[in-house]
């Protein structure tokens, strides 16, 4: 029998805890469920736990995984307070060694519309020397085809596969020189739909398939209960984990926006009215390879830019105003800009201002307030922002 006694579950809400009005309807309401349902949802129809008692734990034989309830929310909603907080909220369970609470991973239910920036900002802060998996689910519990239960199922069978691996690992290493863990059996990974994915590749590719995220590059797969890799997952240089540690971080992030690319776009002007309301970096997914619209801005538009900015009166000034020269003034002023695309594949060679190099806008903007937050307290120079870019 499975025991997962020494596993916690963190949940969060999202369409994994949401319920449907019908089983047959893409609409539903998300974080409905509590975690304790849904273990219990999950446990009753696995064919090994057929006496497991809910009201009676003490009966189990410690086999089920301890349960924290960070939240109930729609991952839509998730903003920066949130992504502190739960990060927090992992590091604690992961730290509780008092007598019978410690954990040797973690698995954490979280909505799949910001999954992937929870992901990588837990990977990039954490530097947990434990596994923490990420699930989630398409359907709604009760949808017909729902993919919730076989999704936490994995998670578990993932974190406790490698938590496994680490122990062999270690046992090995104690008679053994020191070797390479193969593949990294610590940090965070997402399961979904029977695949094995790391927060560098991950990405919601459909807005209603089950297998939503397959295109991600699945680095290994779950078949019949058994875990199996195919690729490594790339480790993060430790300096840059030293950098970005949740040790080091306040109570709030340096605020950081995303602007899209189009023909005749505003981004410019946008741009401006973000950096006075205190937003400090901005990516902006542009066309292709990061191309920007140029185009000359207005009468009306120089007008409004230099109400909102009175300091840019003289470039106001200019017969004919260009979108990167506004842009060149809010970065000479201070505003980080970091361009990325809105196309899914291929790095940003263009070099106008920063490049996201091979991360997509969502996944960018978590790095550079990460960045930010580094260069406000002095562990990293904004020189090196570039070189930390192209690393990932």
């Amino acid at each position: 029998m499975l025991d997962f006694s020494k596993i916690a579950l963190i949940t969060t809400g999202g369409t994994i805890a949401g319920v449907a009005k019908e089983t047959t309807s893409t609409r539903y309401s998300p974080a409905v469920l509590n975690g304790e349902t849904l273990l219990q949802t999950l446990f009753e129809n696995l064919p090994f736990f057929e006496n497991l008692s809910f009201e009676n734990p003490q009966n189990n034989g410690q086999i089920l995984p301890k349960l924290f309830e960070f939240g109930s929310f729609d991952s839509a909603n998730v903003d920066d307070e949130i992504l502190l907080s739960l990060a927090h909220f992992v590091e604690n369970v992961l730290k509780n060694e008092a007598q019978g609470d410690a954990v040797d991973g973690i698995v954490i239910t979280n909505g799949t519309d910001s999954l992937e920036e929870s992901a990588l900002f837990l990977e990039l802060v954490l530097n947990a020397k434990k596994p923490i998996v990420l699930t989630g689910s398409m359907r709604a519990s009760n949808a017909l085809g729902s993919d919730g239960a076989r999704n936490l199922y994995n998670a578990f069978l993932l974190c406790a596969h490698l938590v496994d691996l680490q122990k062999s690992t270690r046992a090995t290493e104690s008679k053994l020189a020191q070797i390479p863990l193969s593949p990294p059996m610590q940090g965070v990974f997402i399961t979904l739909g029977d695949s094995i994915f790391a927060p560098l590749n991950l990405m919601k590719f459909h807005t209603l398939d089950t297998n939503a995220f397959e295109q991600s590059g699945a680095i290994g797969h779950i078949v019949d209960s058994r875990v199996f890799f195919s690729h490594t997952k790339k480790p993060l240089n430790q300096v840059l984990r030293e950098n970005f540690t949740l040790a080091h971080l306040g109570e709030s992030l340096p605020k950081v926006q995303i602007l899209y690319s189009h023909q005749n776009d505003y981004c410019a002007l946008l741009a401006a009215f973000l950096f006075t309301q205190g937003v400090r970096g901005i990516i902006i997914a542009g066309m292709g390879n990061g191309s920007l619209n140029n185009r000359i801005l207005s009468a009306q538009e120089k007008e409004t830019l230099a109400e909102i900015l009175p300091d840019s009166t003289p470039l106001c000034a200019k017969k004919e105003l260009r979108q990167k020269e506004v842009l060149e003034f809010l970065h000479a002023r201070g505003l980080a800009i970091v361009i990325s695309s809105r196309v899914p594949f291929g790095a940003i060679t263009q070099h106008n201002f920063l490049s996201a190099w091979n991360l997509n806008p969502q996944k960018a903007r978590i790095l550079l307030m990460l960045l930010l937050h580094a260069r406000d307290s002095h562990a990293l120079d904004e020189l090196h922002f570039q070189e930390v870019f192209c690393a990932f």
